[in-house]
């Protein structure tokens, strides 16, 4: 089974997000994600859960890097991405034979963030119990803050050194940056890349070198 990546950051919006304006703001936001991404209003989704406790917005996007569903709850949003997978955080050729493929992705979810209103993004997965659980709690409702501070109650602080580090077309920034516990996993032929339960850390995308 595949671990992908899952975005998670905190948007503008949230006074919006009340069952009463969920409609006009889903409209509202097609317009500004039209003008990025390839959507329609044919795509979205409006969804009342929980008797309209924990309504949420969901739409199909597409670019030339990015492939998946925006889900916004609350004060949270979510890039959910089938073909983006949690060891291109660390190997950026993960997957792939375009070396340039993350970077590309990158940009593009900086784009993304740019239209949310948000200032970084926590890189989560769907898989791998450490991360995922997480994920679930942003499912559930919880604010960008509780999980940020649930995260960094059992990781430490967040890793976001690749932040500093300037991207150049031929230099992919991610190849310069040794995590030592995801070499040791990355590098150990009798660990999947994919088993992120040795994974102690969790990262934050601050795209200052974007910015």
């Amino acid at each position: 089974m595949s671990t992908d990546l899952e975005i998670v950051g905190k948007h503008k919006y949230a006074e919006q997000t009340t069952p009463e304006r969920l409609i006009l703001l889903s409209l509202e936001l097609n317009k500004k994600l039209q003008s990025r991404f390839e959507t329609s209003s044919e795509e979205i989704e409006v969804h009342f859960k929980n008797e309209f406790e924990n309504p949420s917005i969901s739409f199909d996007i597409q670019s030339s890097a990015l492939d998946g569903f925006l889900i916004i709850r609350k004060d949270t949003f979510v890039f959910s991405s089938g073909i983006s997978f949690y060891q291109y955080v660390y190997d950026s050729k993960a997957g792939t034979s375009d070396p340039e493929h993350f970077a590309n992705f990158r940009k593009e979810i900086y784009n993304l963030l740019q239209i949310m209103g948000g200032n970084e993004v926590i890189y989560l997965c769907n898989n791998g119990k450490r991360l995922s659980d997480y994920l679930y709690q942003i499912e559930l409702g919880n604010s960008y803050e509780s999980v940020y501070a649930e995260l960094s109650k059992r990781f430490g602080p967040p890793i976001t050194d690749f932040e500093s580090i300037p991207y150049t077309k031929n230099d992919n920034l991610f190849d310069k940056i040794e995590f030592e516990k995801l070499q040791a996993i990355i590098n150990n032929p009798d660990i999947s890349p994919n088993d992120l339960e040795n994974i102690n850390e969790f990262v934050i995308d601050r795209f200052s070198d974007l910015a």
